[in-house]
């Protein structure tokens, strides 16, 4: 069964690709390894990252959404609008719904969804529904009439790998600033050991104000903020 975080990025992918070569960073020095439920969250955290920055569901997302009617929404004749979410990846139910009149639900053949831009267009082969149903006259306007339940986000498998790259890089913060406290011991700066003569001596890159792998932490900070520049235009 694959989980929604799955769906974006396994803990498999994060460590092989977004950690690759600080493995050394998440054993401490009695050989205790940092548990994978904290790269799941740090994938979770990642992923919801990018989906407030560029205001887009990665995973599939359940949406009940009210709009209102308005005669100006009919135009030439269809009524039109554009969803809160997308891209969109099927519409369940689109139904009108009048204070002290029962529900209408428009035919699905009726719907033309533009999944990319989420617009929707409801064109009417004829007055009566395929059930029989006959479609309600509004002179004016109805707050909240019309409810649409839809599926936002993408497939599995089908999420572009711009996205990907981007809740990878996310999600690597969390385990690269606690590697990087680690490296080369929890919060030390360097070491050194001497024995009948001899001595060796380690600097790391800890201090009190930079983790062991701050190089590669403003390396994806710089490429996210250049990415998320160019990802916000194509897809919004």
């Amino acid at each position: 069964v694959v989980t929604d975080f799955e769906m974006v990025l396994t803990v498999k992918e994060l460590k092989e690709k977004y950690l690759w070569g600080q493995d050394s960073g998440f054993v401490t020095e009695d050989g205790a390894t940092q548990p994978d439920y904290t790269f799941v969250a740090d994938i979770r955290y990642g992923i919801k990252k990018v989906e407030r920055k560029l205001d887009i569901r990665l995973t599939p997302t359940k949406v009940v959404e009210r709009h209102d009617w308005v005669p100006e929404s009919l135009n030439k004749g269809y009524l039109s609008l554009v969803l809160d979410e997308f891209p969109i990846i099927r519409v369940e139910s689109f139904k009108l719904k009048l204070p002290g009149s029962a529900e209408f639900t428009y035919p699905e053949d009726w719907l033309l969804v533009n999944k990319d831009t989420g617009s929707l267009e409801v064109v009417p082969t004829t007055l009566v529904t395929p059930t029989g149903g006959v479609v309600p006259r509004i002179g004016g306007f109805v707050p909240g009439a019309l409810e649409i339940v839809y599926w936002a986000g993408f497939e599995p498998g089908e999420l572009p790998d711009d996205l990907k790259e981007a809740a990878g890089k996310e999600a690597a913060f969390g385990p690269l600033n606690v590697g990087g406290d680690l490296s080369g011991g929890a919060g030390l700066a360097g070491t050194s050991l001497s024995l009948d003569g001899l001595s060796q001596s380690i600097t790391t890159t800890n201090s009190s104000t930079n983790a062991g792998f701050g190089a590669r932490l403003i390396q994806y900070e710089k490429e996210l903020r250049e990415t998320y520049k160019t990802l916000l235009k194509y897809y919004k």
